[in-house]
């Protein structure tokens, strides 16, 4: 868990560490353990309703993060060529991605872009939407480069549920 730590502190440059660790948090652990603020912002964010409760909040949000598990998997081996705008711009919106105003090349890049963080280098969605969040944020135009900072939200409970989910497995 060494790696975990420094990929929050900031003290990892190189993104395929940074993606390793990030593959050990499946999206049901890190919803699981968001705080109250965590789970409400991501939950407004993606457009999940937020009324009836954490416990509801967080099946809205597992829900939702599924739902576009199985959408990317679709997308990526049918491609996005067939696509219209309007449709990449309710994709990119799904996702909490930018949704206005840009031309379909640009929604095809973000599209890709995170087809290929979420698919190909299977990074959780959760973590994807929270580094997508921290990139709007910062006024950054990679996601990717996030991915540390969205690490570094999670609270230390994530990190010792991963531990045990891990040593269990081995």
């Amino acid at each position: 868990m060494h790696d975990v730590r420094a990929v929050a502190y900031g003290q990892v440059d190189d993104i395929d560490d940074v993606i390793r660790v990030c593959k050990l948090f499946p999206d049901a652990i890190v919803v699981d353990y968001l705080d109250r603020a965590q789970l409400t912002s991501i939950a407004k964010y993606m457009g999940v309703m937020t009324m009836g409760g954490e416990e509801m909040t967080r099946i809205g949000l597992k829900t939702r993060l599924r739902s576009i598990v199985k959408e990317d998997r679709e997308l990526y081996f049918e491609g996005l060529q067939g696509l219209t705008r309007a449709e990449l711009s309710q994709c990119c919106e799904m996702r909490g991605l930018p949704s206005d105003g840009l031309l379909k090349a640009e929604y095809m890049d973000l599209m890709n872009q995170w087809l290929q963080l979420a698919v190909e280098k299977r990074v959780p969605t959760s973590l994807l939407v929270m580094s997508n969040m921290l990139s709007i944020l910062r006024k950054e135009d990679n996601i990717e480069t996030m991915l540390s900072s969205a690490v570094s939200m999670l609270n230390e409970d994530v990190v010792k549920e991963v531990r045990i989910c891990g040593t269990d497995e081995e």
